[in-house]
């Protein structure tokens, strides 16, 4: 999800130049990397301190509380937080500003003032917000909710950034087609997933695959159309 993901992809557009692009990235690839190998080594730690540990939420207070010192816990509590709320601000930028650059601006009023932009984005950045408050009181643990936003990352955006990465044939409609049939279905094989799980095949795997055939079909239908 992180390949694709658009905050990483609007601070590159926003570069001031190739180098900065390539040192920014590959820090973030190496920042990425070391995010990766982290989680799962607390949890090993977590189940060292406690072994009849069941729930993976609890790994790292286990940690926090049985590895570590008081006052080096508080600290690292205090960093975790920190880093919450800095995610939560990346998300936030990344959703107004597609929200009011990429829709509003580009579909509903192409003439729009840089006032009306910018206040369309903090109407975003306030219902995402709100929305996302929700969300965490409905939501049963933070790995659900993980799952929910990094299937929905993942599914919608895979296939037209790829693809737009390596050619420019295809247009906006082509994106419009995977993005919308890869959430559907996605949400369709979550539900049913519910109701009949212990499949080997994942909604995730169905929305990837159903967004790259809604692409791919918008394309040819295009590219027949033309001749």
């Amino acid at each position: 999800a992180f390949v694709i993901s658009p905050g990483l992809l609007q601070k590159v557009y926003g570069a001031r130049d190739a180098r900065s692009i390539r040192i920014g990235l590959s820090a973030a690839a190496l920042a990425l990397m070391v995010f990766a190998a982290v989680p799962p080594l607390l949890g090993m730690m977590a189940h060292a301190y406690d072994p009849g540990l069941t729930n993976p939420e609890l790994a790292l207070p286990v940690v926090l509380v049985s590895g570590l010192p008081v006052a080096v816990g508080m600290i690292a509590l205090a960093a975790i937080f920190s880093a919450e709320l800095s995610s939560a601000d990346a998300v936030l930028f990344m959703l107004s500003t597609s929200v009011s650059k990429d829709l509003y601006r580009r579909f509903v009023n192409t003439r729009a003032s840089d006032d009306q932009t910018l206040r369309v984005a903090r109407q975003a950045a306030v219902a995402g917000g709100t929305a996302a408050t929700g969300l965490a009181i409905m939501l049963p643990s933070v790995i659900s909710s993980l799952t929910v936003f990094y299937s929905v990352l993942t599914v919608t955006l895979t296939v037209p950034i790829v693809v737009g990465l390596l050619t420019r044939r295809p247009g906006v409609a082509e994106a419009l087609a995977a993005v919308g049939v890869g959430a559907g279905a996605l949400s369709v094989a979550a539900l049913w997933f519910q109701s009949a799980p212990g499949s080997v095949v994942s909604p995730v795997t169905i929305g990837l695959s159903m967004s790259l055939v809604a692409f791919g079909a918008v394309w040819m239908a295009r590219r027949w159309l033309r001749t």
